[in-house]
C-alpha cells in the first residue's frame, strides 16, 4: 500500500463525474471512461493531480478542454503507479483561470475485477441451487457471479481516476454496461435501460444523476437478485412535491423472505429519524442489498446499503431473539449514516470517530424506538463500556493524513469510544438540546463537508456551553480520567481528586 500523502490543498475542485464502465465478471476485466468537471481554485495553476490505482490508462485518449469556448489545452501526462497519481502539466508556461470550467476527458482505461480482496471493484462468485428446467424436479448447483464496489474509505481510484478524498464532493452520472440477463443497481434510481445493439447479450442501464456527494459513498452492485418491496415511506413534509420513498430489499435467489424483518425495520427507522432530525430522507429510494462477500459487516452508500447476509437476513424458523436484535442495530446504524455522514459527509479521516460513534448511539436509540423488548441499553453497558476500557490507549482524533496512518480510522474502538462520547454529551446538554444541536448541524452542512469541531460549535451554540473544551481530553488524549478518593482527617472529610489513568 502507497504511503503518500493523501490530504491536498483544495486547489481543484471537481464538480461532476460522468462515469462510462463496461463490465465482464466472468473474464474478470471492466473497462470505461470518464468526464470530470472542475474549477480551479488556486492563482497560477498549472497542473492537476487525480487519484488512480491499479488501472491501465491509454494516455493518449486524454484531453483538456475550457468548457466556455471548447478550446482544447495542451498538455503533458505522467502517470506515478506507485503514489497512486495521474499528473496533467499545461504547456508552455500556460496556467489555470480561476474559477473558470474545465472539463477533464479520460476516454480510456481498464481494469481487474479483484477476487483476492473486497475493495473497489470486486467479483464474488456464489453456488446457487436451480430447477434444471421448468418442467422438472431435477435440481443443479450454477455458479453465478456478482460484482460489488467498496470505495470506502480509498478505493474508488481502483474503478476511475477520480479526486478520492472525502472532503471533495460531486454529483455523478453512472452508466453501466452489463449482461442482459443481470440487475444493476446504484445510489440513484435507473433513468434508462436498452439493449445494446452492437454488443449482444449487453444492455445499458444509466442512472440518474446523484446529488453532490463524495467518491467514498459512490456505489453499485451487477448480478441476479430477488426482491421485495415495502409499502412506501411517506414523507415528513407531504407538501415538499416529493414522492414517498420506494423502499426495497435485495437478496440472492431464492432468500427474499429472509429480508422481511429487515425491511419492516428500516421502515420504521426512515420515520423515527426523519422525526428525530426534522430533515426529510433526502433520497428517491434507499434499497437494502445482502450481499455475499464484504469488507464490512455493513456499507452505508447512500440509498444503497450494503450488508453481510448474516447482518440482513433471518430465517425465522430457526432464528433467536438476538440475531433480530443484531439486524435490527446493523440496520438503523446504517440509516442514521444517511443524515449522519452522508447528507453531511466528514471532511477528513481523523474525524470518523464522530460518524460512527453518532451511529453506534443512534442504533440503539432507534432499535429501542422499534422492539423496545429487546432492551438493547443494558447491552450498551455490557459491550460498548467494556469495549472502551479495553481500547482507552486509543485515541478518537489522530491528525494522520497518510494511507497508512489513515488505516487506523475503521478500527473497532472508534465505534464504542466514540458511541460513549456521543451518550455523554446527550445525557450532559439533554435531551432537547442535542437534539436541536443536530438539527442546526444537519441544516447548516447539507450536501456539504464538515469536521468534528463544527458539530461541536453547533451544539455549544444551542447549550451556550464549553463543549469544545470539554471533549477535547475525551478525543485527543489516551486512558481515561479517574476519580481518586481520600479520606482526611477524624471527621472523615473526603477530597476528590480526578487524574488520569
Amino acid at each position: 500500500m502507497s504511503s503518500r500523502r493523501l490530504s491536498r490543498s483544495q486547489n481543484v475542485i471537481p464538480k461532476h463525474y460522468d462515469v462510462h464502465l463496461t463490465t465482464d465478471l466472468d473474464s474478470g476485466q471492466f473497462c470505461g471512461s470518464v468526464k470530470i468537471d472542475l474549477i480551479i481554485k488556486q492563482q497560477d495553476q498549472t497542473c492537476i493531480k487525480l487519484d488512480a490505482s491499479h488501472l491501465i490508462i491509454d494516455l493518449s485518449s486524454i484531453s483538456l478542454i475550457l468548457i466556455s469556448s471548447l478550446t482544447k489545452l495542451e498538455f503533458t501526462v505522467e502517470s506515478n503507479d506507485l503514489n497512486e497519481i495521474l499528473e496533467i502539466r499545461l504547456l508552455n508556461e500556460q496556467t489555470f483561470s480561476l474559477d473558470i470550467s474545465y472539463r477533464l476527458i479520460i476516454n480510456s482505461f481498464s481494469g481487474h475485477i479483484t477476487t483476492q480482496n473486497h475493495i473497489g471493484f470486486y467479483r464474488s462468485t456464489v453456488d446457487i441451487l436451480s430447477y434444471n428446467d421448468n418442467n422438472s424436479n431435477e435440481m443443479s448447483i450454477i455458479k453465478k457471479h456478482y460484482g460489488i464496489t467498496q470505495m470506502s474509505p480509498t478505493h474508488c481510484r481502483r474503478v476511475f481516476p477520480c479526486f478520492d478524498e472525502p472532503s471533495l464532493r460531486a454529483t455523478f452520472d453512472l452508466t453501466l454496461d452489463i449482461p442482459r440477463n443481470m440487475q444493476a443497481l446504484s445510489n440513484m434510481p435507473q433513468l434508462y435501460s436498452q439493449d445494446n445493439l452492437l454488443n449482444s447479450g449487453t444492455k445499458r442501464i444509466r442512472f440518474q444523476r446523484t446529488p453532490s456527494m463524495p467518491t467514498f459513498l459512490l456505489c453499485f452492485v451487477i448480478g441476479e437478485f430477488d426482491m421485495i418491496k415495502a409499502e412506501p415511506v411517506e414523507r415528513l413534509n407531504k407538501n415538499n412535491g416529493l414522492s414517498p420513498i420506494e423502499l426495497t430489499a435485495y437478496t440472492l435467489p431464492g432468500r427474499k423472505h429472509e429480508a422481511t424483518f429487515a425491511l419492516n425495520c428500516a421502515h420504521k427507522a426512515l420515520h423515527y429519524y426523519a422525526d428525530l432530525f426534522q430533515i426529510d430522507y433526502p433520497m428517491a429510494k434507499l434499497d437494502l442489498v445482502a450481499v455475499p462477500d464484504l469488507f464490512y459487516p455493513a456499507m452505508e452508500d447512500w440509498a444503497l446499503i450494503l450488508f453481510k447476509e448474516e447482518e440482513m437476513l433471518i430465517n425465522e424458523d430457526h432464528a433467536v431473539s438476538i440475531q433480530y436484535r443484531n439486524v435490527c442495530q446493523s440496520v438503523t446504524h446504517e440509516i442514521a449514516h444517511q443524515w449522519f455522514g452522508n447528507l453531511v459527509s466528514i471532511h477528513w479521516w481523523n474525524d470518523v470517530y464522530v460518524v460512527e460513534g453518532f451511529a453506534k448511539w443512534f442504533e440503539y436509540l432507534a432499535t429501542d424506538y422499534i422492539v423496545p423488548e429487546y432492551n438493547v441499553f443494558s447491552e450498551f453497558f455490557s459491550t460498548q463500556f467494556v469495549r472502551y476500557f479495553d481500547y482507552c490507549i486509543n485515541i478518537l482524533h489522530n491528525e494522520a493524513d497518510d494511507i497508512d496512518e489513515k488505516d487506523f480510522s475503521f478500527e473497532g474502538f472508534i465505534y464504542s469510544k466514540g458511541s460513549c462520547l456521543m451518550r455523554m454529551l446527550h445525557l450532559f446538554v439533554g435531551q432537547n438540546d442535542f437534539l436541536d444541536s443536530i438539527r442546526l448541524y444537519l441544516q447548516r452542512y447539507s450536501y456539504r463537508t464538515a469536521t468534528a469541531i463544527d458539530f461541536w460549535t453547533c451544539i455549544e451554540e444551542i447549550t451556550k456551553l464549553p463543549i469544545k473544551k470539554l471533549v477535547h481530553s475525551w478525543c485527543t488524549k489516551k486512558s481515561y480520567p479517574v476519580v481518586q478518593v481520600k479520606m482526611i482527617g477524624y471527621d472523615e472529610t473526603t477530597e476528590y481528586r480526578p487524574k488520569k489513568s
